[in-house]
């Protein structure tokens, strides 16, 4: 995976190590390396030294628990979403070939090590050679993305949604977003509302769709399905060669949804300058 990184302090590097260490994984330590570009979890890129003097990589992410209360639900959704996805994968093709997230367990056989600093922690394999963009640059990514949260949501469809459980509640609740933004524009905290007078008129005259998916979704026309939930372009790895999309990462919205939350949020994010 091409991904920036950048040095941390020795403390750090040691806070890694000792983390790193916890999980089955191979080889001595050698380096660890901060990702900056996560904005929600602490992402490190840990390097160990395996035989024949070659290094192999790893992803160790601590769970920010501020934004998800109950980390260790956040852990049970997504091993379970990726044992499942790994094991329709050897299937069908008998080999991951390294085109899969997987968890790497602890020596308890959790997935997960609870840090004495504080934290829930967890290691992934890195995937070689693959890359992420932050904007749609071609109708070709856009392609491929959608192809890829398309592929994710037909791995799990055989995967009962009360598998995994709610952990960010009313993340997608048509509703009560709309009666959130109409809250902050009755306050208008930030003095804004008077240049956005347009969009919000525009907004206002949607309010007969807001409950339509919600009603659909009650009266069971609709099916609760397992949706990744932050369907964006840099939640997607590509092929540094080909371009294409490789799998859908960052799963820790996992939750019961809608199949048309994922599809509508891709859109909004694809198609957003």
């Amino acid at each position: 995976m091409t991904t920036p990184v950048q040095a941390v302090s020795s403390a750090q590097e040691e806070i890694v190590r000792a983390i790193g260490d916890q999980f089955a994984i191979e080889g001595e330590f050698v380096r660890g390396q901060e990702v900056p570009s996560g904005h929600i979890n602490s992402t490190y890129v840990v390097t160990y030294e395996v035989p024949d003097n070659l290094e192999r990589r790893y992803i160790l992410q601590r769970i920010n628990e501020q934004v998800f209360k109950d980390p260790l639900a956040v852990m049970r959704n997504v091993e379970c979403v990726t044992h499942h996805i790994n094991w329709k994968v050897l299937r069908v093709k008998k080999d991951l070939g390294g085109q899969t997230l997987s968890l790497y367990p602890h020596k308890t056989g959790r997935f997960y090590v609870q840090g004495e600093a504080g934290g829930v922690w967890r290691c992934y394999n890195f995937l070689e050679g693959c890359q992420t963009y932050d904007v749609v640059e071609n109708t070709r990514q856009a392609y491929e993305a959608g192809h890829a949260f398309g592929a994710f949501q037909d791995l799990v469809s055989d995967l009962p949604a009360e598998e995994v459980v709610e952990t960010i509640p009313d993340f997608h609740h048509t509703r009560k977003r709309f009666e959130a933004l109409m809250g902050a524009v009755r306050d208008d905290a930030a003095g804004r509302v008077a240049g956005v007078e347009d969009e919000l008129e525009f907004i206002r005259e949607q309010e007969g769709v807001v409950d339509r998916l919600l009603k659909l979704q009650a009266s069971g026309e609709i099916p609760t399905r397992i949706t990744h939930n932050d369907t964006k372009i840099n939640n997607v790895l590509f092929d540094v060669e080909t371009d294409e999309a490789v799998c859908v990462i960052d799963l820790d919205t996992v939750m019961p949804g809608l199949s048309l939350y994922d599809f509508g949020d891709l859109v909004r994010t694809a198609t957003n300058p």
